[in-house]
């Protein structure tokens, strides 16, 4: 896997192929591991298994999910930007067509 650009169609789809489960493998770690270990440690070595830490214990997952969601987000949007969707020289752009009339 380089990073230069591909070659051909099948390298493309290789290398799509492969960013796939690198993102998988990262959403994996990001939203079920790491939470999981924290609910672990929170319980186990932390002991918060009376009412109150327990809800502190929740709180602070739910606040790394709506950190971690935003934060992809942002990347998203950030990829967007750096890599605009460009139409091949000489194809005219198709006029706008469809939807519910």
């Amino acid at each position: 896997m380089s990073l230069r650009k591909p070659k051909d169609e099948g390298e493309r789809w290789i290398q799509a192929v492969l960013v796939g489960l690198g993102l998988f493998a990262a959403m994996l770690v990001l939203f079920a591991v790491i939470p999981s270990f924290w609910l672990y440690f929170a319980d186990g070595t932390l002991k918060w298994t009376s009412f109150w830490p327990n809800k502190l214990r929740d709180v602070i997952v739910s606040g790394y999910y709506a950190v971690v969601l935003l934060a992809a987000g942002l990347a998203i949007a950030v990829w967007n930007r750096r890599h605009p969707k460009v139409l091949p020289a000489g194809e005219d752009k198709r006029e706008a067509t469809g939807g519910y009339k």
